[in-house]
Formats: structure tokens, C-alpha cells, sequence
């Protein structure tokens, strides 16, 4: 019975210690780690709507599942009212796809930006190519006809399922609130 009893107090105490020790590494990184997403993000937000340079409000959303609006910025640039910043998830032939779409105070598309996916290789990770994305630029209702991409036709029906989405929260949520 010893046998077994003093190896597994070894290995308890091995475990805990582990636990601790990231534990600590988390708490010393989260704020960095924030602090990066968030960049990354505001980065994003700034290729969708060109001329902002400041993204102080952000709304969340309940999307229920994995896929809808996840969040929205409005976006100023110089202190004035440039747009909005749409975050949406779809899902793609490989997975989740999230992107960022611009929407202008016109109602237009600005930009659209592939934040994160899981397709394929050289097929439907072409939709973060800048030819596929900005075929959607200057869009104001949704899109029924695009150029799809070669073998890759569900991920541009997801994206463009992404980009309507977009359209569809701002004209619902955000256009009456536009300065």
C-alpha cells in the first residue's frame, strides 16, 4: 500500500506546484496579453475604416452560438464621427471565420478584414486577399451577387454571409444613432 501512497503524494505535489506556477505566469501576463489582443484589434478596426484613429466605444452583443455580430466600435478620426467598426463570426468550410467590416456614416462598406479563420491553405484563406475583400467596398444592401473564390465557394458565401450580417446590424441598430 506504501507503494502506491507515497508515489502519488509525489506526483499531487508535483501537480499543485505546476498549478501554482501557472497560476502566477498568468496573473503576471494577462494585462500583456489584453493589452496585445487589443492592438491587434484596434489595428484591424483601423484597416476597415481608414481614416480613424480612435475607437473609444464598443458595444457586445449576445450572439447565443458561435456565430452573428460579436461587438461594434464606432470610430472617430480627429474627433469626428467616421463610422463603424462591425465584428461578425461566421462559420467556413474549415471553422470559425471572424471578421471586421468598416461601414461608413453613409451606410457603405469601407473595408473588410479577415480577423481569424481555419481554411484551407491557399484555397478559402484567399478570402483575407485584398482582390477577394474588396469587392465589398461600397456595398450599402446585401449582397446577393460576388466573385466567388475558385474551389473555396463556402467560404465566400460565409463571408459574404459575414459582410450581410454587418449591413443588416447597422441598418437595424446603428443607423439611427449615426452622428
Amino acid at each position: 500500500m506504501n507503494d502506491i501512497v507515497k508515489p502519488g503524494f509525489a506526483l499531487l505535489a508535483i501537480t499543485v506546484i505546476a498549478a501554482f506556477l501557472l497560476g502566477g505566469v498568468y496573473a503576471v501576463t494577462k494585462d500583456t496579453i489584453y493589452k496585445n489582443d487589443c492592438a491587434a484589434k484596434c489595428e484591424a478596426m483601423t484597416h476597415v475604416l481608414h481614416t480613424a484613429d480612435d475607437f473609444p466605444e464598443e458595444g457586445k452583443t449576445e450572439t447565443g452560438n458561435k456565430t452573428g455580430i460579436i461587438s461594434y466600435s464606432k470610430g472617430y478620426g480627429g474627433g469626428v464621427f467616421v463610422g463603424y467598426a462591425i465584428e461578425a463570426a461566421v462559420v467556413g468550410y474549415g471553422g470559425d471565420i471572424v471578421l471586421l467590416v468598416g461601414i461608413g456614416p453613409d451606410g457603405a462598406v469601407t473595408g473588410v478584414d479577415i480577423v481569424s479563420h481555419s481554411e484551407t491553405p491557399g484555397l478559402g484563406a484567399k478570402a483575407g486577399e485584398d482582390g477577394f475583400r474588396e469587392q465589398y467596398i461600397g456595398k450599402t444592401d446585401i449582397i446577393h451577387e460576388y466573385d466567388a473564390i475558385s474551389s473555396a465557394t463556402v467560404t465566400s458565401d460565409a463571408v459574404t454571409g459575414g459582410v450581410n450580417m454587418a449591413l443588416e446590424f447597422y441598418a437595424d441598430n446603428l443607423k439611427e444613432g449615426v452622428d
